[in-house]
């Protein structure tokens, strides 16, 4: 898939350059429209803008000539909507520093699974990426563990939220969606699988990446003030109570309690990130990639519903909407997948929407949380 995906090129681009600077509302009302991951993450990829495009800025300087083009990988795309407006920004640097013939590739990437059709209506939306005649698209299907692209081929790749993912459940979770703290064995089954398939996503976007070029991975987990992720009040335990209530109401039965686990590591820090490269890990070396920072930090969502303290009753619906809107993106899913192959397709579905809909009365009711990311930010960088 390349160019204008098979679209009017020209009428499509006129349109999107005289809405260029779309505003926070617009990209809410598009997610929302595509069930995006904008209502999941916001606009959190823009806390790492700057040392995104400081990254653009050296790559630039060491290739001033338009001899081959930019090429640059969204890494975990989902649906592609928390990375149009800086991909937009990127493509008006490249071609403002090195002219409009500069060619520009852009890989969008993630596992088979993924509705790249979906993510095919974002980019194309009014509200979407600036194609023109020298910006070019892919869809690449494979997992973050796996090796998407040419080795040395890529100049500049980011993920955003999606590489505190795990390859795999290492263990059946007995207490709802996510490991507990009265389990350590479960926990350090989850830390153990975290630190390999973290090994393993730098060991592939080293061999992705050119001589000199950056790579800034943008995650879940836990910031140097222990503060964490929490997309409704009370966190995944609100999550895992209202799982085990249709437990309760025998609405599903205790094995598929069990297999609704989400496969990820929500709490991990800066030195968890850090480790490979401070430990002199001999794969990454091999790749030549090397720590260029850390950082972490929290963002808050945003939503005019969040900003109001005592909400009425429509304040309240806008709220529970959005609350739910945030989760279910990345939640349906699992919990699609944990009920028995045995129900019907419409069976599973109903359910999954009830779990939802109770989720959103508990939204309804506990309207006083706002939404917020616990965000590492890790930066590295090729040798030359």
């Amino acid at each position: 898939m390349t160019g204008s995906f098979g679209c009017d090129t020209a009428a499509l681009n006129k349109t999107r350059m005289e809405r260029r600077n779309t505003t926070t509302m617009m990209f809410d009302e598009v997610a929302l429209k595509h069930g995006g991951m904008l209502a999941t993450n916001g606009h959190s990829l823009y806390k790492s803008r700057d040392v995104i495009m400081d990254c653009l800025d050296h790559i630039l300087d060491r290739t001033p000539t338009s001899h081959y083009p930019i090429t640059i990988a969204d890494v975990g795309t989902a649906d592609g909507s928390t990375s149009v407006a800086l991909l937009n920004e990127i493509i008006e640097r490249i071609q403002s520093h090195t002219g409009k013939s500069r060619q520009i590739m852009i890989h969008y990437t993630d596992q088979p699974t993924n509705d790249f059709n979906r993510m095919l209506n974002v980019i194309n939306d009014q509200a979407g990426l600036n194609l023109g005649p020298d910006v070019f698209c892919s869809a690449v299907g494979r997992t973050m563990f796996e090796q998407c692209l040419p080795d040395a081929s890529t100049d500049l790749i980011f993920s955003a939220i999606a590489a505190f993912n795990l390859s795999k459940s290492p263990c059946q979770l007995q207490d709802g969606l996510n490991p507990t703290e009265a389990n350590s064995q479960e926990i350090d089954a989850y830390n153990s699988q975290a630190a390999s398939d973290w090994k393993t996503f730098l060991i592939m976007r080293g061999r992705e990446l050119r001589p000199g070029g950056y790579m800034v991975v943008l995650n879940i987990g836990t910031t140097k003030q222990g503060e964490v992720t929490v997309n409704i009040k009370g966190g995944m335990n609100t999550m895992s109570h209202v799982l085990r209530n249709l437990l309760e109401d025998d609405l599903i039965s205790k094995e598929e309690f069990l297999n609704c686990n989400v496969k990820a590591a929500y709490y991990r820090t800066e030195e968890d990130f850090a480790l490979p490269f401070k430990d002199n890990d001999k794969d990454i070396e091999e790749t030549g990639l090397e720590l260029v920072s850390t950082r972490s930090f929290v963002s808050k969502l945003d939503h005019p519903s969040f900003d109001v303290s005592n909400k009425d009753d429509a304040t309240k619906k806008m709220y529970a909407e959005r609350i739910v809107a945030g989760i279910k993106p990345w939640l349906f899913g699992d919990i699609y997948n944990g009920l028995s192959c045995k129900r019907s397709q419409q069976e599973r579905e109903s359910l999954v929407e009830i779990y939802f809909s109770r989720l959103w009365d508990f939204a309804y009711k506990n309207d006083d949380q706002t939404p917020q990311l616990g965000l590492i930010e890790v930066v590295a960088r090729k040798r030359v």
